[in-house]
């Protein structure tokens, strides 16, 4: 039988969709140190901890991403994320100079520095130290 306006058209069924990976779960907030802007794959809280810093109480990310761990999670992607932090800074004196510390990333934690100085400012502030008062620079 022929209907008139009334066409049927056979199509092959469409391949399915491929699955995409689920288990790696991201998390993107702030962390109390750690690099900043970039996507840090961690598989475990001690890999966490060791790149950001622990659990925070500011950082619903750390708790979410502990939480995640015991949870059984396996891999995680973390992108810290900061308003407008910069790294702390320290000046002290070396002599006649200046040595200058600089906190390795932004935030408040002051844990670990990297030392921008020149040599003579090292030894001057290592030989006052060593024919002072006994006293490490700093002490009283």
């Amino acid at each position: 039988m022929r209907l008139p306006d009334l066409y049927i058209e056979e199509s092959s069924i469409p391949p399915p969709i491929e699955g995409a990976e689920t288990s790696v779960a991201a998390f993107v907030g702030r962390t109390l140190r750690g690099p900043v802007g970039r996507a840090v794959h961690v598989r475990s809280f001690g890999d966490y901890e060791r790149t950001f810093g622990g659990l925070w109480d500011e950082s619903p990310l750390s708790y979410g991403l502990h939480g995640f761990f015991l949870n059984g999670g396996c891999e995680a992607l973390v992108v810290r994320v900061h308003n407008g932090a910069l790294p702390a800074r320290l000046s002290l004196p070396a002599g006649s100079q200046r040595l200058e510390l600089r906190a390795a990333s932004e935030g408040a934690w002051e844990t670990t520095w990297r030392r921008r100085s020149t040599a003579a400012a090292c030894a001057t502030a290592v030989s006052t130290w060593r024919s002072g008062s006994g006293t490490r620079p700093g002490q009283s």
